[in-house]
């Protein structure tokens, strides 16, 4: 009876362990570029290396624009408000998914299919979990079948009841992390799926290769129906298949190692082109946003420039109508001091005082020889 017992407890773990779980990552998204690079992968703008492409009409653009650039969407949302310069997190992409024994109980290990009913029903329960977290604050929510599980990417722009962005009111910290981990596997606990083991390390990615790796071991190690007599000791026996067939697994790894290597290479390319043309769009918007500062310093350097001309010439002006004026007024006074001896001259005359008049004749004499001595001083000796 024990042993029955222990029997039936191990079927009831076994049958919990099927149970699958629910899965929720999360990643920042940096700014406007990050955005419109995300669109551009879940939209399939551009062409990820690890997709099935004749599943790729089968996608679903469930919220959000079927095509076009994420950030330009992601501007209007957030609209005029300064952002501060320091910041790292405009938004945040969530993604939704289930372990492959929710979604083909029947065979987990093959990659690319499903249970029609169970994918609606996980799709429906992820939604309406969604749409009552974040609501307005959706910018696109979009289903993936095209690759080995079925997943949803979620763009989020977390935007306050005021209307302000902020990233740490939504998702800032471990805290806030394990409890969308927890709200997420309840709203699916309908479903047989379950949360994760709380503090575990492992992510959506981790979780994706290990069941890639799962997946091309199986294919890799053949069904055996006999034992292999071979007295070599290799990699052969260990797999339990002929060395011929061993030697194609361990080529086909190495094969698979070096694609492996060429799409990160490829990435790396890939990312460096990208970082490229981001710096040149931005130097192409600081030219475009600068150049009327440029030119409206252009026309007051100009203004300025003719402005000093004008002034310059009206201080010529001003100089040349003082000279004439003192010019002016040396020519009064000696027309006055002419006038003032014609008259003393004719008094004289009158009156016909003899000594006045010599007297008369001395001071002429004597201013004569003054105004010649003063234009000598002026024009220097003669030559």
């Amino acid at each position: 009876m024990p042993e029955e017992e222990e029997e039936e407890e191990e079927e009831e773990e076994e049958e919990e362990e099927d149970m699958g779980y629910a899965i929720l990552d999360l990643e920042p998204i940096r700014d406007y570029a990050d955005y419109t690079r995300r669109g551009d992968h879940n939209l399939r703008q551009s062409h990820p290396s690890n997709v099935d492409e004749t599943r790729t009409p089968l996608n679903r653009v469930l919220v959000g624009p079927a095509s076009g650039d994420y950030g330009e969407v992601a501007k209007e949302m957030i609209g005029q408000q300064k952002i501060r310069s320091n910041t790292k997190r405009y938004g945040c992409e969530i993604v939704l998914a289930a372990s492959p024994e929710y979604f083909r109980p029947s065979n987990p290990g093959e990659p690319g299919t499903w249970e029609a009913e169970r994918l609606e029903s996980w799709l429906s329960a992820s939604m309406h979990y969604l749409e009552s977290q974040y609501n307005k604050n959706i910018l696109s929510v979009v289903l993936h079948l095209d690759e080995t599980t079925p997943h949803i990417h979620a763009v989020i722009v977390p935007l306050k009841e005021d209307g302000k962005l902020s990233y740490k009111a939504y998702f800032d910290g471990p805290a806030k992390l394990r409890e969308l981990h927890t709200s997420y596997s309840s709203s699916l606990s309908h479903l047989g799926l379950q949360r994760g083991i709380e503090g575990s390390r492992a992510k959506a990615e981790d979780i994706k290769d290990y069941y890639r790796r799962v997946n091309a071991a199986k294919a890799a190690i053949p069904e055996i129906e006999k034992p292999v007599e071979d007295d070599d000791i290799g990699v052969h026996k260990f797999f339990g298949c002929s060395r011929e067939r061993a030697m194609e697994i361990r080529e086909q790894t190495r094969q698979e190692e070096r694609e492996k290597a060429q799409k990160i290479r490829d990435a790396a390319m890939t990312a460096m082109a990208q970082e490229q043309e981001k710096n040149r769009k931005i130097e192409v918007r600081m030219q475009r946003e600068y150049q009327p500062i440029k030119d409206e310093n252009e026309h007051l350097r100009k203004a300025t420039e003719a402005q000093a001309e004008k002034i310059t010439e009206m201080e010529r002006e001003i100089w040349e109508a003082n000279k004439k004026a003192a010019e002016a007024r040396r020519q009064t006074v000696h027309d006055f001091a002419r006038l003032n001896f014609a008259s003393q001259v004719m008094d004289a005359v009158i009156r016909n005082d003899p000594t006045e008049m010599e007297e008369l004749r001395k001071n002429l004499t004597q201013k004569q020889q003054q105004r010649e001595s003063a234009d000598d001083d002026d024009h220097g000796p003669s030559m």
